[in-house]
């Protein structure tokens, strides 16, 4: 017999007619049957005495394989016992279903995630066909592309530019999966001085003037540069050279006396 593609209950009844020996069905109970499963989903079953010659014993598998039922009326084998049962991973259960989403990623690189459909015991479904969305939002808003595998699984890819955390929602035929959604931190890429800022005030003479320096990655995110080398050159009106501080967390900081207009 071969299992139906979601879990199921296997049923004895009707199909445990016990016999005399001229096959014909006997319309009493009183027997010994034993069922014993081995295989994917070993298990004895209580069978029930139906009283009218037949036996049942219900069964749910959960892991997909196979299983061989063997039965036995007062200790032996009844005809073509033991049968053979094919187990195969039941219908996508979105709650059950997971992810796997790369974090943290890197501003500007590709982050690729893959979700795997499974059945309501876990089990890994080998075909495709459900429905997946994956919607990305907070430092980054992107609705990736989902590429259905063909075996359960299910593919996407996107490229966040901006710093920051993301929520990453994936449904399953319009119901989130386990775990969704996902948290992603997006990190700064490496310094870029040209599109590293600064905020220069105009002066006035007399009093102490301050700027402040911005480390930033290509993509503008700002970024911790610790032990960036930064230097600051005053020329015109006023000279000068200031030192230069490293604040800690990707900024500097300089100050000078201005003295003429």
């Amino acid at each position: 017999d071969t299992a139906p593609t979601e879990i199921y209950t296997l049923s004895l009844h009707d199909a445990l007619p016990i016999c005399d020996g001229l096959s014909n069905p006997l319309t009493t109970g009183g027997a010994t049957i034993v069922v014993t499963v081995t295989g994917s989903n070993p298990a004895t079953l209580p069978v029930t005495d139906n009283g009218d010659g037949t036996y049942s014993a219900t069964h749910t598998p959960t892991v997909p394989g196979t299983d061989n039922v063997a039965i036995t009326m007062n200790g032996t084998p009844i005809a073509g016992s033991p049968y053979t049962i094919t187990v195969t991973p039941g219908l996508a259960v979105p709650a059950q279903s997971t992810a796997v989403v790369p974090t943290p990623v890197a501003a500007g690189s590709v982050s690729t995630l893959t979700v795997t459909a499974r059945d309501a015991s876990g089990n890994a479904i080998e075909t495709g066909g459900e429905t997946v969305v994956v919607t990305v939002s907070g430092a980054n808003s992107i609705t990736p592309t989902v590429f259905d595998t063909g075996d359960g699984r299910y593919i996407a890819s996107y490229i966040p530019f901006l710093a920051g955390t993301d929520s990453v929602t994936i449904t399953m035929n319009g119901a989130p999966i386990g775990g969704s959604p996902y948290l992603v931190t997006t990190t700064a890429e490496a310094l870029d001085p040209l599109e590293t800022t600064a905020v220069v005030p105009a002066g006035t003479a007399g009093l102490v003037t301050s700027i402040v320096v911005q480390a930033r990655d290509a993509f503008t995110n700002p970024i911790p540069a610790l032990g960036q080398v930064v230097g600051i050159a005053i020329t015109g009106a006023n000279t000068a050279n200031p030192v230069v501080v490293d604040n800690g967390d990707g900024t500097y900081t300089a100050t000078y006396l201005p003295t003429s207009a």
